[in-house]
């Protein structure tokens, strides 16, 4: 039997790293401990929780990384601590960490060269100089983190759960709002098939498929913001702007749809766009995805 995983550290237990936490505990075979610079955190009970005093104290996490013998690091930071998975690097390489899954978890950032994200594409580049082996999971439309503890990660990605955020959708009211025309493609996961996904792959695929790759997956797929609204039962609002909590990076995301840039497939050479977004789905075999109308229960 080729060889696999069974050793883990995971940085960050919000929306994204609290059930990758749990998904990998769930794992007969797996070892894990949450590296934290809190100690009042809540984990499985198979899970070790182990304090830092920063994600940048190379001495400190390689420490820890080598007492628990960790093979793998999976980071879900948030956007704002990116940076601190250049250190996390340095660290893994001292441990002899055998691979690192960085913080993505959302569109395709390959090509991000400036702003926020670059710090995504950056962390890449140090893991190759290094020679430390790296996973890159895209899942869906970007919400970028705004959190400022590094320890949350509210919205790396449009998941499933998130989708009402979106559109600002009144149940109440019986309404949902979009901008534009909205109806290019949007690729969608739950944050439960982001776990699982995770958790399965690297304890159950051989290592060898996993090192320096890329893996796109798509759990369901929205044919436009406004179809929304037959999924809802809900009345469609076209509105010039969104309004409320973060309304500017929802004008993004329905931009970003309409212009063909919110699945995971967009910009691969040489695929079909609706096939490259869903091409990682393969390691999960027999996995049933959840959908939109499965998360509501519509």
């Amino acid at each position: 039997m080729s060889p696999t995983y069974s050793s883990f550290a995971v940085l960050g237990a919000g929306a994204v790293g609290g059930p990758i936490l749990a998904a990998l505990a769930a794992q007969p075979s797996a070892k894990v401990i949450l590296l934290s610079r809190s100690v009042s955190k809540s984990v499985p009970a198979n899970v070790q929780l182990v304090q830092i005093p920063s994600y940048d104290d190379v001495p400190a996490v390689t420490a820890a990384l080598r007492a628990h013998n960790v093979e793998v690091i999976v980071s879900t930071l948030s956007t704002v601590a990116l940076p601190a998975q250049l250190s996390i690097a340095d660290a893994a390489k001292q441990a002899g960490v055998k691979l690192l899954v960085p913080s993505e978890f959302g569109l395709s950032t390959e090509r991000d060269t400036e702003g926020p994200l670059a710090e995504k594409n950056r962390i890449i580049e140090k893991l190759q100089s290094i020679g430390v082996p790296y996973l890159r999971i895209f899942v869906s439309d970007s919400v970028p983190s705004l959190a400022s503890d590094p320890d949350v990660n509210l919205q790396t990605g449009l998941l499933i759960e998130f989708v009402p955020w979106a559109v600002n959708y009144s149940a109440e009211a019986k309404k949902l709002y979009v901008v534009g025309k909205s109806e290019g493609p949007v690729s969608v996961v739950s944050v439960d098939d982001v776990g699982g996904y995770l958790a399965h792959i690297l304890t159950h695929q051989p290592t060898s498929v996993l090192k320096n790759q890329i893996l796109r997956i798509e759990g369901d797929r929205i044919p436009g913001y406004r179809s929304l609204g037959s999924l809802f039962g809900a009345e469609v609002v076209t509105v010039e702007a969104m309004e409320g909590e973060l309304s500017g990076l929802k004008d993004m995301l329905m931009a970003l749809a309409d212009q063909g840039l919110a699945t995971t497939g967009c910009g691969v050479e040489g695929v079909p766009e609706a096939e490259a977004s869903k091409s990682g789905n393969a390691l999960w075999a027999g996995h049933q995805w959840k959908t939109v109308k499965d998360v509501f229960g519509l």
